[in-house]
């Protein structure tokens, strides 16, 4: 309730104003007491002022009543208003009249020493403190009236329900807190087994926060007649124990232990190809190499000696040999074309 800058300002003006009250009233007695032990008439100045300073301690109590008690309402803005108006103007009026009274007729000759010292020191005492009343007083209105925009019904609002210069979003949280405080007090005066849960089941958003993936506290908090007798699951979904091994779709066929499975059939031995394949060796060239061309086909093994590949022998001199089914034929033989 404290934590706003303007009302931490408005404890710093009224602590002011109860110091210079304090000793205002002290002055003041200490006038009307001199007066009365010389025999003298006791300046009604004093009076005034101990009245001034009674009224000021009543009303300072009621301004920070509400503080103890949020329900009272006794801290309206506009009694504050017209009460400070009201203390700054018969403050102002005394210290005129104590400037006057006590500077002139106070101190005389055959006046007492005590009587004219209280009387100069009322006179800047009350004056300092008509001055901070004022400030108080234009700093308040001034105030409220800039927040007439924003709170078309702030005479009728309290000091510390008035969200002093805050933003908008501020004083609508601030009032939702608020009138969510009061709900929950009504209702717990009302309610002897009121808990923390009837509070979140008024709060619209109360629901939202629980697990989002799953929607069964939102279910079970807004359950109906219906949702209540109806079947928790479909019996498609329901928990059936299934025995592996033994129910479908895991079920295995037992084959028993004295039945023993034969081995399949040998292939027969004469199972072979129509057609006699011969291979050659691998270290058998199919074609002629050059030496240099040997490659580690041609290493030997160590049973055998290693023979290079011959090639064979032609005689350059003599033509190359007709295989069969083949002839000689004239380059200017044209008797075939």
């Amino acid at each position: 309730m404290m934590r706003n800058g303007f009302l931490l300002v408005r404890c710093v003006f009224f602590a002011l104003l109860l110091l210079l009250t304090l000793l205002t009233m002290t002055f003041a007695s200490w006038n009307i007491n001199s007066s009365l032990k010389a025999g003298q008439t006791v300046a009604t100045t004093s009076g005034l002022i101990l009245f001034e300073c009674c009224a000021f301690f009543i009303f300072t109590a009621l301004a920070f009543l509400e503080v103890f008690r949020p329900k009272s309402n006794t801290a309206r803005i506009s009694v504050e208003c017209s009460w400070v108006a009201g203390i700054s103007l018969f403050q102002l009026g005394a210290s005129i009249s104590a400037t006057i009274n006590g500077s002139v007729f106070a101190c005389r000759a055959s006046s007492a020493a005590d009587i004219c010292a209280s009387a100069w020191l009322l006179v800047p005492s009350m004056w300092l403190k008509s001055m901070i009343t004022f400030a108080y007083f234009f700093s308040l209105l001034i105030t409220v009236l800039a927040h007439r925009e924003i709170c078309d019904d702030i005479w009728k609002e309290t000091i510390y329900t008035m969200a002093w210069f805050e933003s908008g979003i501020d004083r609508v949280v601030a009032k939702a807190r608020a009138a969510r405080l009061d709900r929950d007090v009504e209702k717990g005066k009302s309610s002897s087994d009121w808990d923390v849960e009837s509070a979140q089941e008024e709060d619209p958003y109360g629901g939202y926060f629980d697990d989002i993936e799953s929607s069964s506290a939102r279910k079970k908090q807004f359950a109906t007649p219906e949702t209540n007798t109806a079947p928790a699951a479909a019996p498609w979904a329901n928990e059936v124990p299934i025995r592996r091994g033994k129910d479908t779709p895991f079920s295995v066929n037992s084959t028993p232990a004295t039945m023993a499975k034969a081995l399949p059939p040998a292939p027969k031995s004469n199972a072979s190809s129509r057609f006699i394949e011969r291979f050659r060796e691998s270290r058998i060239l199919s074609r002629f190499e050059l030496p240099s061309l040997y490659g580690t086909h041609f290493m030997n093994n160590g049973s055998t000696p290693f023979q290079p590949p011959t090639s064979p022998n032609h005689d350059v001199d003599k033509p190359i040999p007709l295989p069969r089914l083949s002839q000689w034929v004239r380059a200017d033989d044209h008797s075939r074309r």
